[in-house]
């Protein structure tokens, strides 16, 4: 029987909620206290009612305490990794709140006023409408995989459904206040906005930088997104947010210095670190925001000098560049200091950071072994090192030493030449879409290649594979199926996301043809896994675009939706941030070298790169021969979703 947690709290009092609490650990407390705190946030809202009102005026119950306490597995995903508020901290034990009523008492209202916020801000949201809902949204079976490759103004119709909708994720993917990211947000079965995941990274501000560097060059799908009903105005909204995130950066390395400009994982409104990141920062992400932050800053400096502005905007823009040089400066500046470990020569993949007692700070290896020293998503910090490092921090006999021990590994699949990857995850690919790297011709025809074993490889299991939120936990272990890899690979879990690599591709390989000679697989995978899955016809769409992922053997969906699950795919839309990217590397000045350009050595890192691997592989360009791409042809028939797990925490929407 489903109990309503009002009930339980006004018949049984806060000393069951509070035992469950302290007795679990820290992932646990996590889903009691969402439900808590959905309890506590709606009964101020009802002034008694004995409900959970969301903004849709839906009742919100949940299972029983005793399941709740009975729970061992599978909790409600990255929701459950120990990032709680912070006011919990100061409740050390259940003994000690149990004795002291204030406490118990202090601790209702803390939980209450935290998800107060969380009710204020999403219901604000559906009174100014930016969380309609409409049938509308599941326009992907008006479409066929026919009409998208082969039909300009349909192609062109879909794409404008997809960016109409998307906008509503990018819209809402902010705080408001301070301009960071969130990591996302639940949704209901009925898709609508269920809760708010709070913390976000470099990485996912990276991205969110990606769409702002976009608009500012004048991308007119990037403007769309920003800006839907009145893409004029993308503009001034992109130079709003990037205020209010420059301020954000600043004031966080105001209060946490010894981070020295990188940020670890965070809590979006309190703009401090997440409690299991307060000593540690992670070099990959990083190093993503770094070559993101560098864009901004050099695009701003053109539209500074550009006389295009308003007088409004030209005053905007001028204090935008003086903060953002300013704050490059400062993780420019701290870089090696925290990244580099000089004993053994490599990049750190996750630093340690260690304040003593008479306040000096020092930065060590978290993790003994793990350096950023594979072509995966690391490539962007290694290249950020070996570029913007400052000569007397490090030498090039040094840069040269961590850059040579980095190889593509490339072997002679059934399907062609790939390279080898981690899980083969799309994930893996960032760099190939914030940089320039497909200038390399090789680099270019080996990417190309690539997407054409990922489609072929995928025809047969109906859907692209990509390192997701799956269901209940984050499932690493997906990329193209039966390719080499480091690690083994599950076929599982799909998602929408995992088409944004092909779709790049496409863009790249379509610039130099016709619109004849142009192909689409991109955007017809992308349609395909958008369409209803199954005899149970389970939609991955929403009002906010396609959902998160969904399970090929259960049909699971996974009713999600985040900033990595869905801001590749829209960057893509733009041909990511390569043209942005190279433009500015090719005007600012190599520092180690006046008379070239940070272009001209980016491209000779990579080139060497590239070099080395045809040389291990003993082939050349002309070797690269890819099977070409498939789409599936039949409907995958899946099983109808196994039955609830009675042990299982859920927040069920009911009817009123």
């Amino acid at each position: 029987m489903v109990i309503n947690l009002f009930f339980i709290y006004l018949e049984r009092g806060v000393r069951p909620l509070l035992s469950l609490f302290f007795n679990w650990e820290p992932k646990r407390q996590q889903v009691l206290v969402i439900s808590l705190v959905t309890l506590l946030g709606s009964q101020a809202l009802t002034a008694g009612t004995p409900q959970i009102v969301s903004k849709h005026g839906k009742r919100v119950v949940v299972e029983s305490v005793e399941v709740l306490a009975q729970k061992k597995a599978t909790m409600e995903n990255e929701i459950l990794r120990g990032r709680h508020p912070d006011f919990f901290r100061q409740y050390p034990s259940f003994n000690e709140v149990m004795s002291n009523r204030n406490l118990q008492r202090q601790f209702m209202e803390d939980a209450k006023n935290y998800h107060l916020q969380n009710i204020t801000r999403e219901m604000s949201l559906a009174k100014t409408g930016a969380a309609h809902f409409s049938q509308d949204s599941q326009f992907a079976t008006d479409f066929t995989a026919e009409e998208i490759m082969n039909d300009p103004v349909r192609r062109k119709e879909f794409r404008q459904k997809t960016i109409e909708y998307e906008s509503n994720f990018v819209e809402i993917a902010r705080n408001n206040v301070n301009g960071m990211t969130y990591d996302g947000y639940w949704l209901t079965t009925l898709l609508k906005l269920a809760a708010t995941r709070v913390w976000s990274a470099a990485s996912k501000e990276a991205q969110d930088l990606g769409m702002d560097l976009k608009v500012l060059a004048e991308n007119e799908i990037a403007e769309q997104l920003v800006s839907f009903d009145d893409p004029g105005t993308a503009l001034d909204t992109t130079l709003g947010i990037l205020q209010t995130k420059i301020n954000a950066y600043l004031q966080f390395h105001a209060s946490f210095p010894e981070f020295g400009g990188s940020l670890p994982w965070f809590l979006s409104e309190d703009l401090r670190p997440t409690s299991d990141w307060r000593d540690r920062t992670p070099g990959l992400d990083n190093g993503e925001f770094y070559w993101m932050v560098f864009g901004v800053w050099q695009k701003l400096i053109e539209l500074r000098d550009s006389g295009a502005l308003t007088t409004g905007q030209q005053t905007i823009v001028n204090q935008l560049v003086i903060d953002f040089e300013k704050y490059f400066n400062i993780f420019t500046q701290n870089q090696v200091n925290i990244f580099y470990d000089s004993a053994l020569g490599k990049i750190r993949a996750e630093v340690k950071i260690t304040i003593d007692n008479e306040g000096n700070v020092t930065y060590s290896n978290n993790s003994a072994n793990y350096f950023l020293d594979d072509v995966y998503e690391g490539t962007m910090m290694q290249l950020w090192m070996a570029i913007f490092s400052d000569p007397a921090d490090l030498s090039d006999s040094q840069i040269e030493a961590f850059l040579g021990d980095v190889n593509y590994n490339i072997v002679q699949d059934t399907l062609g030449y790939i390279w080898e990857g981690f899980w083969n995850s799309t994930h893996e690919e960032w760099a190939f879409l914030f940089l320039p790297i497909t200038d390399i011709p090789f680099a270019n025809k080996l990417f190309d290649t690539r997407q054409q074993i990922r489609t072929t490889a995928s025809a047969p299991f109906g859907g692209l594979h990509t390192s997701i939120n799956g269901g209940p936990a984050y499932v690493s272990n997906l990329g193209i199926p039966g390719r080499p890899s480091v690690h083994p690979e599950r076929a599982d879990w799909v998602s929408v996301s995992a088409a944004y690599p092909v779709i790049l591709n496409d863009k790249i390989q379509n610039e130099e043809k016709p619109l004849n000679e142009q192909k689409f697989w991109g955007d017809a995978w992308e349609l395909w896994m958008l369409q209803p899955r199954g005899s149970n016809d389970l939609t991955v769409q929403s009002d906010y675009g396609g959902l998160e992922s969904y399970n090929l053997e259960t049909g699971e969906v996974t009713y999600l939706k985040t900033i990595d699950g869905t801001y590749l795919l829209l960057l893509s839309y733009c041909k990511g941030t390569i043209d942005e990217s190279r433009n500015v590397m090719q005007d600012f000045d190599f520092s180690r070298d006046p008379n070239r350009k940070v272009y001209d050595r980016f491209i000779e890192i990579m080139s060497a790169r590239f070099d080395r691997a045809m040389q291990n592989a003993g082939i050349t360009i002309s070797d690269l021969q890819g099977p070409g791409h498939q789409l599936p042809q039949t409907q995958v028939t899946l099983q109808p979703p196994a039955p609830p797990d009675p042990t299982r925490v859920t927040l069920n929407v009911l009817h009123d």
